[in-house]
């Protein structure tokens, strides 16, 4: 996957991508956004329980992955479980039995993207695996099927858990703060303020592994070469030597864009600009909508998933009321 590869077959493999996910490309999916996200929140019922994740952040984010890769949107599902089960394989806490499990499912997803990617050699589309199933390296060689694979999973791993854990969180960080709901709705271009800086205090991410490739100093010791470390991007989201008051969230904050939610340098989120702009619009068009979102009180209290290394809610109920 691109998170797990260096140059230079991290450097083929992001270029064939890379191009579909810039300011550009999704500036055009803007309109894209809006109706989908307005549809979306046209049918969550008012002033009555919802299931937030169900019915808003679940659905939004894997919609628009499976529409800009070209898979039918009825597939969506589909591609829930096989991303949840990816995800599941890399939590430290995972048991063999529940590991082999999810190895079932993904085999599942490995055989429906090989069927998918001969289907878009015969009936190229314009979408993003239209392209990739005849793309050619560098070298002017086709991907492999193991390539291939590897990518349609980075992407769809990418464009839909952490983006749903994020929205989830979102909402429930404005169920806290009556204040930051009546800010957004008074001054809409806060949104992406909002949402820089939830990154920085929730990172949907957490941390990644990284193997030390040479002798390291740090802090006065030595990391040595083959060392197999843990970056921990939310630790440094929540330094203060950087950000002043880390566990407030600040609006003004004059670095909000500093944060480490999508890493940082080549491997950085090829996706980050898309997942942005969705965030973005989402939580726009949510507080113009509702004049308050609380959360059920005959819900039990939303509690983390247990993952070594992704922060997300279990669940979410609640109570949207509608601005008259």
């Amino acid at each position: 996957m691109l998170s797990q590869v260096d140059p230079p077959r991290h450097t083929r493999f992001r270029r064939l991508v890379a191009g579909f996910f810039t300011g550009p490309a999704v500036n055009r999916l803007q309109g894209y956004l809006d109706t989908h996200i307005v549809d979306l929140l046209n049918r969550l019922p008012a002033s009555r329980p919802v299931d937030f994740m169900t019915h808003f952040a679940i659905p939004l984010p894997i919609d628009v992955i499976a529409d800009q890769l070209g898979v039918p949107r009825e597939d969506a599902p589909l591609i829930k479980r096989w991303t949840d089960a990816i995800i599941e394989t890399l939590n430290a806490m995972i048991t063999a039995e529940r590991k082999l499990a999810c190895t079932r499912e993904i085999v599942d997803f490995q055989r429906y993207f090989v069927q998918l990617r001969e289907r878009k050699i015969r009936e190229p589309r314009n979408d993003i695996l239209s392209t990739l199933a005849v793309a050619n390296t560098d070298e002017g060689v086709a991907l492999t099927t193991e390539e291939f694979i590897a990518i349609c999973a980075q992407l769809m791993v990418a464009g839909n858990e952490t983006t749903r854990n994020h929205l989830a969180k979102g909402a429930w960080l404005l169920t806290q703060r009556a204040d930051l709901l009546q800010a957004l709705h008074d001054e809409p271009t806060l949104a992406a303020r909002f949402v820089d800086e939830t990154l920085r205090l929730e990172s949907p991410v957490q941390g990644l592994f990284r193997r030390c490739t040479r002798d390291y100093p740090l802090g006065g010791a030595v990391i040595p070469a083959g060392a197999r470390v843990v970056l921990l991007y939310g630790a440094a989201n929540r330094d203060p030597r950087e950000f002043p008051d880390p566990a407030e969230l600040r609006l003004d904050r004059p670095n909000v864009t500093r944060h480490m939610a999508f890493g940082h340098g080549i491997h950085g989120c090829v996706g980050r600009v898309l997942a942005t702009a969705e965030l973005t619009a989402a939580f726009r068009h949510l507080t113009q909508r509702f004049e308050k979102i609380e959360l059920d009180p005959s819900a039990c209290e939303p509690a983390h998933k247990p993952h070594f290394s992704l922060r997300g809610l279990d669940s979410l109920s609640l109570i949207l009321t509608r601005r008259m």
